[in-house]
């Protein structure tokens, strides 16, 4: 498995990010609810990373998207748009709810959250199956009312890298700089 994917991120200095990224590799924060589990986010369509880093809550920072090679063995990679995959997690977490509950353990997620719940199961089976990469559609709102109106339908690809050593960087774009007469920058790929 291997693809070009975008990462949207926002940082005060860009560069140094860059810098850092390319000396260490990506990093990722730990979060009880990601959406597929611990790992690096990137999307299928360098667009959408955009809208990502513009979502950034500090407007004092940079935007930019960064472009990446993502690869790893087919056997390491878990497409959880595919029925025959939905059935084999599907069993997994029985499996794994049977054995918490043989030891009398009571799960129990604060507030009812889906994402916290999936991102426990999902961190389960990538740590029982070895997976690196997850890759998962989301279904969108579309907007646009001539192509809705015929049923083409909106959706986001996004991959989970659990492990970073499965992520070739291969260059950035500056997207916007609270900083006036800061050139855009990119780098060929």
């Amino acid at each position: 498995m291997e693809n070009i994917v975008f990462h949207g991120s926002a940082a005060y200095d860009i560069e140094e990010l860059i810098k850092d990224i390319q000396e260490n590799g990506f990093k990722y924060k730990y979060r009880d609810n990601h959406w597929l589990g611990q790992g690096v986010y990137f999307f299928s369509e360098e667009e959408w990373a955009l809208m990502w880093s513009k979502q950034s809550r500090n407007s004092a920072k940079n935007k930019c998207v960064i472009t990446a090679k993502i690869f790893c063995e087919d056997e390491k990679f878990l497409d959880l748009d595919l029925v025959s995959n939905h059935r084999k997690i599907g069993k997994y977490i029985q499996k794994i709810n049977e054995r918490l509950k043989k030891e009398n353990i009571l799960l129990k997620f604060e507030g009812n959250d889906k994402n916290k719940e999936k991102c426990f199961y999902l961190d389960m089976i990538k740590q029982e199956y070895n997976y690196k990469i997850l890759k998962q559609t989301f279904p969108l709102e579309n907007k646009n009312e001539i192509t809705n109106k015929i049923g083409l339908y909106l959706s986001q690809i996004q991959f989970c890298v659990t492990s970073t050593e499965n992520i070739e960087y291969r260059g950035y774009r500056i997207i916007e700089s609270p900083l006036k007469n800061r050139k855009s920058l990119r780098m060929e790929w």
